[in-house]
């Protein structure tokens, strides 16, 4: 639960969009209503079909499952995460370790290819984030890969598209390698679930 907790929030608190109008808001309400994202080959906002998870070799877990493998599947992937809010599919989360070298060459081509693909399909993202901590002592060239390990680098764009978040980032993973991430969710769905788990650990206190 504390896993997906941290997963949710993630994506909940990557950007935080401007107040739209009442116009605006009406406007992307309906478009809300009837755009539905089918990354991986499923359909965010839907249920799952019957023996998705077997087909796919998911593991279930709290509110969520393990997948080796999607109906549509992108190279560098290792992992997706299926979440759910009720029955409904919240969102997915795909996940690939990188053996990149001093400089980030992989890491930094790979998250340029994915962002240039998702732009052409969603349009410029909301947020864009590629800065080194000032100060950082890791600032030359030679030294990227150890930014990201020390947590002083961050890498990463968030697209907010008709109801739905999509964020990529490159990011440290227990401080030993780095880590792809590709992830999208229902807003609507996100915000419930955010407030539900948020619920459930404040009670535990």
């Amino acid at each position: 639960t504390m896993k997906r907790l941290m997963i949710l929030m993630a994506l909940f608190f990557a950007v935080t969009p401007a107040a739209a109008s009442p116009k605006d808001a009406k406007t992307e309400a309906s478009k809300a209503s009837v755009t539905k994202l089918v990354p991986f080959g499923v359909t965010i906002g839907d249920q799952l079909p019957t023996g998705f998870g077997k087909k796919h070799r998911c593991k279930r877990a709290t509110q969520g499952m393990f997948c080796e493998t999607l109906p549509k599947t992108v190279a560098g992937i290792d992992d997706y995460i299926v979440m759910f809010e009720g029955d409904l599919v919240l969102g997915i989360v795909a996940l690939g370790q990188i053996d990149d070298d001093a400089y980030g060459t992989k890491s930094r081509e790979k998250f340029a290819a994915l962002r240039k693909a998702l732009g052409a399909k969603y349009g410029e993202p909301k947020v864009d984030n590629d800065y080194l901590r000032p100060g950082s002592i890791w600032s030359e060239p030679q030294y990227w890969r150890m930014s990201m390990l020390k947590n002083e680098r961050r890498l990463n764009s968030v697209w907010e598209y008709e109801g739905h978040r999509i964020l990529l980032e490159v990011k440290a993973r227990q401080g030993q390698w780095l880590q792809l991430k590709l992830a999208y969710a229902k807003v609507d769905l996100l915000e419930k679930a955010v407030k539900k788990d948020e619920a459930a650990k404040a009670s535990a206190l």
